[in-house]
């Protein structure tokens, strides 16, 4: 509609001046009119001048907004002003579209700073540079890996990564290497990828930098850490003893890929079964080692004693030779006579194993006295440690335990304790051992509802079936 105004005007204004232009030559043929005909004239000039005002004013409002958009100028206004109703429509879509312009210039502004707010505090190094080397962007990820404050042209690399820049100026898109920079002490070992674009007929290369040397040390320790915890169950008994009239069970869980806790049956005659666990101060690695070295000595030990005190007590002058200062070892070891139904150990510091008798119904902890492995040579250990025979009847449950079990905190650090332990052992005393130690981990799994595994987990289950 205002665009039909606007025609319309340019088209009343054509026809007032060819209606003037004829009062003119009317009035031009008549003397008497002289006076009439110079007012005629100068209302033509008025007329020509004003339609040239009218339609100047457009182009030249039309010439400031397409300059605006071509310099990115968005602080022009345009005002309808003494151009009459036909323009507010023009000069309305002037205004919607440099407010436009406007919004979508500061969303650009805003996602390139976003962009370079990511770029430049994100981990992998960046650079882009031209094929010439004339670098355009460098993150501070790369120049940290680089070890440089800033970089022009990646030929100013200089000669102490003559083998990376030898990278840098042939490495193609999609390219992919590894290479070493710095020293031995500091050396890093980078990963680069490369990829080409192109924007404004310009090519650019486009490198990442990451140095996985860490990724490489924590990939080789997981590796060593794999061999170790296979070595290390490779330590562990084969199978559990198949014994007529009893039933035996074990389980051992290291907190991290090795541990220092072990268990061992080991036959003696033909009559006796010897039963061990022991628990090394501390975990991972170092423990894993210091338990090798313990069950090399209990095996060397064990064939030539038939008393737990006896054997306990020339392990402990052994470990004490070995074993740093300050460490030491719990461990706890018995001795099943088959025939005679009876059960004689002797503990080294360890948990106290917890009994279920069958003749009461009560859950008891057998405490023998005794000091941990490790601590003195034997003038305090030999004279402190005591063997218990204890008579063995149908039903009845041993529970050998390290204190992974007893100390498993929960998300409000409580203790899953020797308590709820005794109970869990009266109340599932009748299920099959492997299935009852099955469970006893689960029970305290839940307990520690999901909170990370703090110490290793070793068990062994006796029971007399008959």
């Amino acid at each position: 509609m205002k665009l039909n105004r606007f025609r319309l005007n340019i088209i009343l204004r054509i026809i007032l001046i060819t209606f003037t232009v004829v009062l003119a030559v009317l009035l031009s043929q008549y003397y008497q009119f002289y006076y009439g005909l110079v007012i005629v004239v100068f209302v033509l000039v008025y007329e020509v001048y004003s339609l040239f005002l009218f339609v100047d004013k457009t182009n030249v409002e039309l010439a400031r907004f397409l300059n605006s958009v071509k310099y990115s100028d968005t602080s022009q206004s345009y005002i309808s002003k003494n151009f009459g109703k036909s323009f507010d429509e023009l000069f309305s879509v002037f205004r919607e579209l440099t407010n436009n312009i406007s919004e979508s210039k500061s969303e650009q502004e805003v996602g390139h700073l976003y962009l370079q707010t990511i770029i430049k505090h994100i981990a992998i190094g960046l650079i882009t540079y031209r094929k010439d080397g004339e670098v355009e962007l460098i993150n501070n990820a790369a120049r940290k890996l680089l070890n440089v404050q800033s970089l022009k042209n990646i030929y100013h690399l200089g000669s102490n990564n003559g083998e990376l820049l030898g990278i840098l100026s042939t490495i193609k898109a999609g390219d992919r290497t590894l290479v070493k920079v710095g020293s031995n002490a500091g050396s890093k070992v980078l990963s680069i990828f490369a990829a080409e674009f192109k924007l404004r007929d310009r090519e650019f290369i486009l490198v990442s930098l990451q140095d996985i040397k860490n990724e490489l040390e924590r990939e080789r320790l997981a590796s060593e850490l794999e061999i170790a915890h296979q070595v290390q169950l490779k330590l562990l008994p084969d199978e559990i003893p198949a014994v007529e009239g009893y039933s035996f069970a074990a389980i051992c869980e290291p907190a991290r890929e090795v541990g220092g806790d072990y268990y061992d049956f080991i036959k003696i005659g033909k009559n006796k079964i010897g039963v061990v666990i022991g628990d090394v101060a501390g975990k991972g690695l170092p423990a894993a080692i210091y338990m090798t070295l313990v069950k090399g000595i209990f095996q060397s030990v064990a064939g030539n004693s038939f008393s737990p005190r006896e054997l306990l007590s020339n392990m402990n002058k052994l470990v004490y030779q070995i074993i740093e200062k300050g460490l030491f070892v719990t461990m706890f070891y018995g001795i099943i006579d088959i025939r005679n139904k009876k059960f004689t150990f002797a503990r080294a510091g360890h948990e106290a194993p917890i009994f279920f008798n069958t003749n009461n119904g009560e859950v008891q902890s057998l405490r023998p006295v005794g000091m941990a492995l490790g601590f003195d040579s034997g003038e305090k250990f030999d004279p402190n440690i005591e063997e218990i025979t204890l008579d063995l009847n149908s039903g009845d449950t041993i529970v050998l335990y390290t204190d992974g079990y007893t100390e498993a905190n929960n998300r409000l650090n409580e203790e899953y304790g020797k308590e709820r332990m005794q109970e869990f052992i009266k109340e599932n005393r009748s299920l099959e051992t492997s299935k009852f130690l099955h469970l006893l981990n689960e029970d305290v799994k839940n307990f520690c509802q999901g909170t990370e595994q703090f110490d290793d987990m070793t068990s062994i289950i006796i029971r007399k079936t008959s």
